[in-house]
C-alpha cells in the first residue's frame, strides 16, 4: 500500500500531466516551464484551460515569469498551488507568493 506523500506525489504528476497533454494536442496549445513551475496555454479563452502549476518548492521570481508568459499570451487563466507547500516562507531573498506574485481578487492574474 502507498503512504500519503506518495499518493499525492503521484496525484500531482497525473494533474500536471493532464494539462500537459491538453495543451500538446490543442492547435494553439504550447507548455513553458521556469524553474519548477509548469505554465501552459491551450488557446481556449477559459481559465480553467489555462494556467501556472506550482506543485513542488519554487521561488516567486519563477511564479512571476510563469504568470507573465501565459498574460503575454492574452488569454484567462489560473494559478495552482500545492496547499502541502508553505508561501508565505521566504525562498532565496525573493517576495513571497501570495504577496509578490498573486492578484489578491484570485483572478490568478499575476505581478
Amino acid at each position: 500500500m502507498k503512504t500519503e506523500s506518495e499518493l499525492v506525489a503521484a496525484s500531482d504528476l497525473n494533474f500536471a500531466g493532464s494539462y500537459r497533454k491538453l495543451a500538446q494536442h490543442c492547435p494553439r496549445g504550447e507548455i513553458h516551464s521556469e524553474g519548477a513551475v509548469m505554465a501552459f496555454v491551450t488557446g481556449v479563452p477559459l481559465s480553467i484551460f489555462n494556467g501556472c502549476l506550482v506543485l513542488e518548492e519554487s521561488t516567486a521570481f519563477d511564479l512571476a515569469a510563469a504568470s507573465n508568459w501565459v498574460t503575454s499570451k492574452a488569454v484567462p487563466y489560473h494559478v495552482w498551488i500545492n496547499e502541502g507547500i508553505n508561501p508565505q516562507q521566504e525562498r532565496s531573498g525573493t517576495r513571497r507568493f501570495r504577496e509578490g506574485c498573486l492578484d489578491p481578487s484570485g483572478n490568478g492574474n499575476g505581478a
